[in-house]
């Protein structure tokens, strides 16, 4: 038995609008990350889990109602150049996902980069050269000035 075809192009045209919608809320939770808005950012999170469901949900559908997940081979000859497009643009979006996930996570990884220098730089604990105020062992030769501040 052969695959109803126009049901999986139909299939593949909605994870390909779930692919583009995910990607969205990616460059979304690049803007929120950027602006510190947490808010917006857990929101972000909430709809992509709801995409990635929805994703795997089309795609357990193409592998029902075909059999498996369907290969070039598959399909039938007058259909290709339309799956051909398909395929192509679900493979650039993926990559394009692929993508832009990494800049946030390299974007995420700087900024705690960042932010754990800050926190080492005012928590040190023994007071060095570059430091600011005399160094403990000639505190003594300090201390009148100390003395006469306070």
């Amino acid at each position: 038995m052969e695959p109803d075809m126009n049901e999986i192009e139909k299939t593949y045209r909605k994870r390909i609008s779930l692919f583009k919608d995910l990607l969205d809320c990616i460059d979304n939770e690049r803007d929120y990350l950027i602006n510190q808005d947490i808010n917006g950012l857990w929101a972000s999170l909430d709809e992509k889990a709801k995409i990635v469901e929805s994703i795997r949900e089309t795609g357990d559908y193409i592998k029902k109602i075909a059999g498996n997940e369907p290969t070039y081979q598959d399909i039938p000859l007058k259909d290709r150049s339309s799956f051909r497009e398909l395929y192509r643009t679900l493979s650039n979006l993926r990559e394009e996902i692929k993508v832009r996930v990494v800049e946030n996570v390299s974007f995420i990884s700087e900024t705690l980069d960042f932010f754990h220098d800050i926190v080492t730089t005012l928590t040190q604990t023994g007071a060095g050269e570059d430091s600011y105020g005399p160094i403990r062992n000639n505190l003594r030769e300090f201390s009148h000035i100390y003395h006469s501040e306070v």
